[in-house]
């Protein structure tokens, strides 16, 4: 097991539902998304507009086989939300535990927008033990990179669509230089689409609570 880990190369990027094929994935039968996913001469795999996902059908490449399969899937996403925040600014970035803050509030972490809403008391709420990432760190801790994460406190954060928004907020087609994806424009889609307005995808798969 210790040697399959130890050749399992890191990744870093957005990530989206893949089974059942969501929603976002609609530009999925069109080109290039229904063709080939194009693998650099370092052997990188292709990012924006790309959201490729391992498939065993896929033309095998020097990083395996990947389908291109989910379209633009992995760009809709709510950008610049904050715990006790009522609403996402769409500009302010969210933690880079790597990258520090350069003292701009649009490239300091949501630690920053917290502290611009009005009223807001921002404190995490998700205990320890329920965090799948940065799991060691107190709450509150300067390596708490994600302590103002809506994910760190369920419910409390304001966001643009529960199905997230192309490109990541409703501003993104004027300006993407924000913190969000260069969302390509489609027959189906772009930038600042809501996904909650995207066509259900018949999948044949039920959620129940």
């Amino acid at each position: 097991m210790a040697a399959i880990l130890a050749s399992t190369p890191l990744v870093a990027g957005h990530g989206s539902v893949v089974r059942p094929p969501p929603r976002n994935a609609i530009d999925h039968d069109i080109a290039p998304w229904n063709g080939t996913v194009p693998v650099s001469v370092t052997a990188g795999v292709a990012f924006d507009p790309w959201c490729p996902v391992p498939n065993a059908s896929a033309p095998l490449s020097v990083m395996g086989r990947y389908s291109g399969v989910n379209g633009q899937a992995c760009f809709w996403f709510n950008s610049g939300c904050s715990i006790g925040c009522a609403e996402c600014d769409g500009v302010t970035r969210g933690p880079i535990p790597s990258v520090p803050c350069d003292g701009s509030p649009r490239m300091c972490a949501r630690k920053v927008q917290s502290t611009r809403c009005p009223g807001a008391k921002p404190a995490p709420t998700l205990p320890r033990e329920a965090r799948t990432v940065n799991t060691g760190t107190p709450d509150g801790a300067v390596d708490d990179f994600y302590q103002f994460s809506p994910w760190r406190a369920p419910g409390s954060a304001g966001i643009f669509d529960a199905c997230g928004v192309a490109g990541g907020w409703n501003g993104a087609g004027s300006n993407t230089s924000v913190f969000g994806i260069n969302y390509r424009k489609t027959p189906h889609a772009e930038a600042g689409d809501l996904g909650s307005k995207l066509p259900k995808r018949p999948t044949g798969t039920v959620w129940t609570a």
